[in-house]
């Protein structure tokens, strides 16, 4: 039976197709079905007629429904070896019935051979096919020529076109057959770049983008600042959870797009460069905005060098300085910095700052005379700039000082101002996410400084916008600031919240956060101590003394955790030793906060060792700091030595509005319950008994409510240091840890295996002994002395 002409295969002429490619279809000899499948502009066509043109063995037909189907199989003419059917010759593949129904003639007839082509992969199963070796499949990325083929194509008009070009080309197309196409039919001079922009331009805007509507063409442009994309950083740039399957969606229209992996979105180079060219030439602030959008995703994906190079590429100078000032601020003084700092010379704009990163690349520069560097420059070459030059600037000024310890003779003054000032409404994402940035290093100083209430309110602020606009590094180190100054503040589950979650976002972050995440550690390690789990607080410890990278500006911080760790194992006089061994080291930047750690570190210590004039001295040293929010510190202080030195009377005036307001007159919760206990104590020892029972219980109170009411807990621990040694035997110390008010004396005989005269022997002394009444004072001083919980 004939053939209808209509439908009879007659091959073309054109550019001629890579041998390549013709020797995958050639596979079709082995196998039954070949799906060719890719947008526009890839020669799917081009490729059955050149792969056919050279077999004429084969009887082929254009297939469009399956009426067509049937008649060509139904009039293939006997003596042909093999029957080639092409289906769908269009935009989309062929409509399910009509797969499903070639595929099943296919499994019957072994002289069919079916070509399907199209702009998407058809949706019907073809896995069977696939695991049988019967399926040959071809995409986007496979149909691209490589850099051999557009070379042997590009020569044939252009045969003294340098190596340099053609790589410039390869690179601007990726391979693209349609502009491969045109490019081999012009003359190409060094100037080929305008040419080839300008034959792309035109081929994207009446081939790819004409059919599209207005709202696909945005999302394509939202999706081109972006140089390759995920799901994740498609559904950033447009803010739409389906981005990634619009670009599918599109991909099937026609638009070159290619998954090299399942996470790794491409959108052809030379429509990638349209499309940011016609945004910025038309929507200009709109080109910024999304511009800096990009350049946020990557370097909140810890890519900052491309981050630079994006912005730098746009035009955006300001923007591409600031992201080297976070850069270098956050890597001061390692590795990652030095390695990066030829490409950052390389890149970034000229002007002090690439000044100063040259001269950090020659090994010039120490952060000491960067910051001088920084002083030296005119203020209004920095501040007087826009938003993101001014809180890059102060992001920069602050973080530098931070890593150097706060040197006083540096004036952060117009810095400091600033950064109080910024305000977050009215401003771009990645100015957000500067202004988070400002206020961590804000929050920061405030903590070294010891404005623990204050940093607390910036740190809390300064959370809030990283998260929004999801900056790492500065969610790490805040979340652990905060946790330490929860820590500080006697807050152990908020502690323990705020720094199990530092470390987790740490340990996830592609962002390099080496001791970041140190006063997160150092708070898990303090609350352990204050709870009596010393074992924990040991762990603790031991991860935050092997990190590589200390940050220098927490020694003092690192050195006073360490110090409580030695004395609640018992050990205060290697903890005095470690004090010590920090102040033999110059410390020219300590703050008065650093200050007052070592010196409280010192006076516990002492005080353990029973060296009351020590103490006596780290306290004066203390007294005489003027440390923000301290004064109520210092009068526990104050009471714990007066109790030590056995003056009751005066440690008991000291806290006695303490217990009078039941806690209110002090603003710090830890030293409200040392204080309570302390009181306690000093009552006791007047003989003031309903007043220490309703201090011991006050401490009860408050210490549930912390988190820390152990037999074990450090305030238990000092408030028992903290009195004259009571002389009980052992025997006397069994049985006031067993007494039990519940029981008769018979009974508490009976279990301590005891007679009933030695019991009232023992209880005789020990009442005589603590200064008590009768048995149950005598079991509320057991508990002071941490002899039952």
């Amino acid at each position: 039976m004939g053939q209808q002409e209509d439908n009879r295969y007659t091959p073309g002429h054109g550019l001629g197709t890579p041998p390549r490619l013709v020797r995958s279809l050639d596979r079709l000899l082995r196998g039954r079905v070949a799906v060719i499948s890719a947008p526009a502009g890839h020669g799917k066509s081009t490729l059955v007629e050149a792969w056919l043109s050279t077999h004429p063995e084969f009887s082929s037909h254009w297939v469009r429904d399956s009426t067509d189907l049937d008649e060509a199989v139904a009039g293939h003419e006997e003596g042909h070896d093999l029957l080639v059917l092409v289906l769908a010759h269009g935009e989309l593949i062929a409509d399910q019935a009509l797969v499903a129904h070639a595929l099943d003639l296919a499994e019957r007839d072994a002289r069919l051979r079916m070509v399907f082509t199209g702009r998407s992969r058809p949706e019907a199963p073809l896995g069977t096919l696939a695991a049988r070796g019967l399926l040959v499949d071809l995409d986007a990325n496979q149909l691209a020529w490589t850099r051999d083929e557009v070379r042997r194509a590009l020569l044939e008009n252009n045969p003294n076109l340098p190596d340099e070009a053609l790589d410039q080309i390869m690179a601007g197309m990726r391979g693209w057959p349609a502009i491969v196409t045109m490019l081999a039919a012009e003359e190409l001079t060094w100037s080929h770049t305008s040419k080839m922009t300008r034959l792309a331009d035109s081929y994207i805007a009446d081939e790819v983008l004409a059919g599209l509507s207005s709202a696909d063409v945005d999302l394509l442009q939202e999706l081109a600042a972006l140089p390759s994309l995920a799901p994740l950083a498609a559904a950033w740039m447009t803010g739409r959870g389906d981005a990634a399957a619009q670009l599918s969606r599109l991909q099937a229209h026609g638009v070159p797009i290619t998954w090299d992996d399942a996470n790794t979105i491409q959108l052809n180079p030379m429509l990638r460069g349209y499309l940011i060219r016609e945004l910025a030439r038309n929507r200009p602030d709109r080109h910024a905005e999304l511009s800096q959008r990009a350049a946020l995703w990557l370097r909140n994906r810890g890519q900052q060098l491309e981050a630079i190079d994006l912005a730098m590429t746009v035009g955006l100078a300001d923007l591409a300085w600031m992201l080297a000032a976070e850069f270098i601020t956050v890597h001061l003084n390692r590795p990652e910095l030095m390695h990066a700092l030829p490409q950052l010379v390389e890149l970034l704009p000229p002007g002090w700052e690439l000044d100063m990163v040259r001269s950090i690349s020659r090994g010039l520069a120490t952060p000491q005379t960067m910051i001088a560097q920084i002083a030296t420059v005119d203020p209004h070459q920095m501040i007087e700039r826009n938003t993101t030059g001014r809180l890059g600037y102060t992001a920069l000024a602050l973080g530098m000082v931070r890593r150097v310890g706060y040197p006083d003779e540096f004036d952060i003054g117009r810095a400091l101002e600033i950064a109080r000032e910024a305000d977050s409404s009215g401003v771009h994402e990645l100015d957000l996410a500067l202004l988070s940035v400002v206020r961590t290093e804000y929050g920061l100083w405030l903590l070294h400084q010891g404005r623990l209430s204050e940093a607390r309110e910036v740190l809390m602020s300064a959370l809030g916008m990283a998260r929004v606009v999801n900056v790492p590094w500065a969610i790490v180190i805040t979340l652990s600031a905060l946790s330490l100054i929860h820590a500080e503040h006697g807050a152990v589950s908020d502690a323990h919240r705020l720094a199990d979650e530092a470390i987790l976002i740490s340990s996830d972050t592609l962002f390099t956060t080496d001791g970041l995440d140190e006063f997160a550690l150092m708070a898990l390690a303090r609350t352990a101590i204050d709870t009596g789990d010393l074992a924990a607080a040991r762990r603790w410890l031991d991860q935050l003394n092997q990190h590589e990278d200390h940050l220098a500006e927490n020694d003092a911080f690192r050195t006073h955790t360490n110090a409580n760790l030695l004395m609640a194992l018992g050990d205060p006089a290697g903890a005095r030793r470690l004090v010590d061994a920090y102040r033999d080291q110059p410390r020219p930047t300590s703050t008065v906060m650093h200050d007052s750690l070592i010196a409280r570190a010192a006076f516990d210590a002492s005080l353990a060792m029973g060296d009351v004039a020590a103490a006596q001295q780290e306290f004066d040293r203390m007294e005489a700091m003027d440390l923000p929010e301290g004064k109520s510190g210092l009068v526990v202080l104050r009471a714990r030595l007066a109790l030590t030195k056995g003056d009751s009377r005066t440690a008991y005036g000291l806290l006695e509005p303490v217990a009078e307001q039941g806690g209110s007159a002090l603003d710090n919760a830890r030293h409200t319950l040392h204080a309570l206990m302390i009181f306690g104590v000093a009552a006791d020892d007047m003989h003031r008994g309903d007043e220490a029972l309703q201090a011991f219980q006050r401490a009860g109170v408050l210490a549930d409510r912390l988190g820390v009411n152990t037999p074990n807990a450090r305030h238990t621990r000092m408030a028992v240091a903290s009195r004259k040694e009571v002389p009980l035997t052992e025997a006397e110390r069994h049985v006031l840890a067993n007494l039990d008010s519940s029981q008769t004396l018979g009974e508490t005989a009976e279990e301590l295996f005891i007679s009933l005269n030695t019991l009232k022997t023992h209880l005789r002394r020990i009442y005589k002994k603590l200064g008590v009444a009768n048995r149950d004072e005598a079991i509320d001083r057991a508990r002071v002395m941490g002899l039952r919980s």
